[in-house]
């Protein structure tokens, strides 16, 4: 474990209570699982559609909700159009009515550093990546080296703060996502500066920073969650291991040794005050009890396991971790002792690089999106079992982006549509 080294400023925060809406990456509890019902099996252009609205360019972010309305980020212009400049990247925030599918506005907003080269990987999922989040008063969006966005619910931009603008590791480009807590937003900048930040929702200021390098190579979205008694843990995936941090001021409360390669973008789930985490693609996977102090590697670690992912989280839920491997590959682990329960490839899903999005849970059934080849639906519990794989044949644009799940609908974003499927 190498040093984490924070700045700290005192700012006043407020706590924003929680919403059952899904106003963030992974959904509520940042899991990926839903309470609903009757969501269908299966679904297409002429079937179950609520509605489908165009997007104005492509993107591999999420969609996510707050009360009537649907937020997705799109980018246009370099990556898109062939004669255009890097200068003449924009990004753009769209608002969805949730009803309809009419669209309540969209603001584009310009590059504000050079973008890292569209090239090699980065062509795989482009400039909008990163999904936003809301507080329920702004809208905040990671722009990569651009930084870091607050746009109010009428998509008028509040602030920009820069987090930084060097190059991703490979020139992979931007990805982890940004959370809020108790006034603050949280990003993993570990692509354009090697630090973590904590901005103040209000301002853009500040509240602190963590410098990381030995956490480069990471992309995974932070997530916050209960810990020991009253406490509260910041918890990142990141090469070879997985940090608890203060998420008040950034120090680190303890580091594991988990998975055995990285770079790593899943992000971690969390059950009972026990962290699962995956590393990449033959890094396997860990499960540690959450606690302690410094180095807890030899107390706290519960298992390991070979099931991994290079891009998609896994979801636990009861008894069981699901991991859906980025080449198609579903595996079921016993959350008690990591024993496998079974390991099966997806139908028609397609082999490397089939799998960017993460899957979800809801109403007994798992959905995974392809990037080519439809939305495959598993039956959740300890036996595989592949219900559907349904395809939008007129679409053929690549789905790198997440689902959400809202009102006993999923909303499923492609590189052209946005889609609500419901019954």
């Amino acid at each position: 474990m190498r040093s984490l080294v924070v700045a700290l400023s005192i700012v006043v925060l407020t706590c924003v209570p929680s919403s059952a809406q899904w106003r963030q990456f992974r959904g509520p509890n940042a899991n990926g699982v839903a309470e609903a019902a009757n969501l269908p099996v299966e679904f297409s252009e002429t079937n179950n559609l609520r509605w489908r609205a165009a997007l104005p360019g492509p993107g591999a972010s999420s969609p996510i909700v707050l009360g009537d309305r649907v937020f997705v980020t799109c980018f246009t212009g370099y990556g898109v159009d062939a004669d255009a400049a890097p200068n003449d990247l924009v990004r753009h925030l769209v608002c969805v009515s949730l009803t309809d599918g009419t669209i309540q506005w969209s603001t584009p907003f310009k590059n504000e550093a050079t973008p890292t080269r569209y090239g090699g990987y980065l062509r795989d999922h482009g400039y909008a990546s990163s999904t936003p989040v809301t507080d329920g008063k702004f809208i905040f969006v990671f722009a990569g080296k651009s930084g870091v966005y607050a746009f109010d619910l009428e998509g008028k931009q509040r602030w920009r703060r820069s987090v930084g603008t060097e190059s991703a590791m490979n020139n992979w480009g931007s990805a982890a996502s940004p959370i809020v807590y108790n006034g603050k937003v949280i990003v993993n900048a570990n692509a354009e500066s090697s630090k973590i930040y904590a901005l103040n929702a209000e301002d853009g200021e500040v509240a602190w920073e963590a410098t990381a390098s030995s956490a480069y190579g990471s992309w995974a979205t932070p997530v916050v969650a209960k810990g020991e008694g009253d406490s509260v843990e910041l918890l990142i995936n990141v090469p070879y291991e997985v940090w608890s941090m203060n998420p008040d001021d950034g120090s680190l409360n303890w580091y594991a040794e988990a998975t055995s390669r990285g770079p790593v973008n899943p992000t971690v789930v969390v059950q009972d005050g026990i962290v699962y985490a995956l590393g990449s693609r033959g890094g396997g996977s860990v499960a540690i009890k959450m606690g302690g102090k410094d180095d807890i590697s030899k107390t706290n670690i519960r298992w390991k396991a070979q099931a991994n992912s290079y891009v998609p989280s896994p979801i636990v839920h009861g008894k069981y971790l699901y991991v859906i491997s980025d080449s198609g590959i579903a595996t079921c682990l016993n959350t008690s002792d990591g024993e496998e329960v079974y390991q099966s490839r997806l139908d028609g899903a397609g082999g490397r690089s089939a799998v960017y999005a993460s899957p979800v849970l809801a109403d007994g059934k798992i959905y995974v999106t392809t990037r080519r080849n439809g939305v495959v639906v598993l039956a959740a519990g300890g036996e595989f079992k592949q219900l559907a794989r349904n395809v939008f044949a007129e679409d053929k644009s690549l789905f790198n982006g997440s689902p959400a799940v809202v009102d006993d609908t999923l909303l499923i974003r492609s590189d052209k549509y946005l889609y609500r499927i419901g019954k």
